[in-house]
């Protein structure tokens, strides 16, 4: 097991890397309170529910979106109607639930997590033409389980997050023929000793860097793993906000050098120093609906934090907020973020589920549901965004 001094070390390379406007003060920044937003156009998909896209990461143009039990959209550039489609016909069926590329190689997680009874899975799709994408392999548990949340990838592993079976890691060198290594759960017992089945942790959102698997492992708070021993890894550092009296829900992350971004749901964002990863400390945290409060519950909340896109030329986060839709947070000193921009009407049943950015676009993923926002609009919306 690497040593604490060792991680630091390795975070304070990283730091040298990281350039000084992505960690400068609030006054080094544009004021960045007036943001104007342009719909450029949306497209509805009704009956299939967006959950994550990504846009092609060789900048290609082309992006490309998980639709739940619709399989994989294929979307040129600023058009809204997908070119081609991968059906779940291709993978027994099993609901495409997350998505991220290496290369010319997309990396979908499958099986449905909402519903709490499928098997977890992920398949590798060829995207060296996106015209004409082809399933190289496809992977799933023998039983069924609660599905999966996410999957990300280094180098020649994919990290599986199955829910309440924790992470998958996957040998995916040979793109044709997927390999199981391990599966570690973390503990469940934090913070809350003997968990309901409401209170039981699952693996809902992850970053991965420098073999430091970064978990939101929803009620189980933030789990930062070893994984230099794929076969073994090792828990060795956790951080919850012990200054809420509530169930949390850890559900996303992005890392910029050394601090994380954690949406946590009707919570808002917690902001986490990790330059020393056995022991994550609180820089911030932005709370925009007052969750704390006796008035706020899960189920009547203005706004939920889920996925989250990070601006480093602004040192802006974006954040798809549920019924809120989209709020903007500068972050250009993490210890003293701040809301500064709002996208959408809570009060218009439409409820944004995922986010993603590219340049001066912004993808909103809407989806339909009755809790804990009202919503009935699935599809695509795509803005322009400037700061004035």
């Amino acid at each position: 097991m690497k040593s604490s001094s060792l991680y630091i070390l390795c975070f304070f390379l990283l730091l040298q890397s990281c350039s000084n406007n992505d960690n400068g003060s609030a006054d080094d920044n544009p004021d960045p309170e007036n943001i104007e937003f342009t719909t450029l156009w949306e497209n509805a998909t009704t009956p299939q529910l967006p959950q994550a896209m990504i846009y092609d990461v060789a900048n290609r143009p082309y992006f490309y979106v998980v639709m739940k039990s619709g399989g994989v959209a294929i979307y040129s550039a600023d058009n809204p109607v997908p070119i081609t489609s991968v059906s779940t016909a291709n993978f027994d069926n099993l609901h495409a639930m997350n998505i991220t590329q290496q290369g010319n190689y997309l990396f979908v997680s499958l099986g449905d997590f909402f519903g709490g009874n499928a098997k977890a899975g992920m398949a590798i799709i060829d995207v060296s033409n996106p015209e004409t994408p082809q399933i190289t392999d496809y992977w799933s548990t023998s039983t069924e389980v609660k599905g999966s949340a996410v999957v990300k990838v280094e180098g020649d592993f994919a990290y599986l997050g199955a829910m309440n079976q924790g992470v998958f890691i996957l040998d995916v060198s040979n793109k044709s023929a997927i390999t199981e290594i391990s599966q570690y759960i973390p503990d469940v017992d934090f913070p809350m000793p003997n968990p309901t089945s409401i209170q039981e942790p699952n693996a809902r959102g992850m970053a991965i860097v420098n073999e430091l698997l970064y978990l939101c492992y929803d009620a189980g708070g933030l789990r930062i793993i070893d994984v230099s021993d794929k076969v073994n890894p090792i828990e060795i550092g956790r951080y919850i906000n012990e200054g809420i009296n509530k169930q949390q829900a850890f559900n996303n992350i992005i890392i910029n050098c050394s601090v994380a971004y954690i949406t946590t749901d009707f919570c808002g964002v917690e902001i986490v120093d990790i330059s020393d990863p056995t022991h994550p400390i609180q820089l911030d945290w932005v709370n925009p609906w007052a969750c704390e409060t006796n008035a706020n519950t899960w189920f009547n909340s203005d706004g939920h934090t889920n996925q989250i896109a990070y601006d480093a030329a602004s040192q802006l986060i974006f954040l798809s907020s549920g019924g809120s839709e989209m709020v903007v947070m500068d972050v250009a000193n993490p210890a003293n973020a701040f809301l500064v921009s709002t996208y959408g009407d809570r009060h218009n049943n439409q409820g944004a589920w995922g986010i993603e950015l590219h340049n001066d676009k912004i993808y909103l993923l809407y989806i339909t549901a009755i809790v804990p926002f009202p919503s009935n609009f699935a599809g695509i919306r795509c803005i322009q965004w400037e700061e004035m």
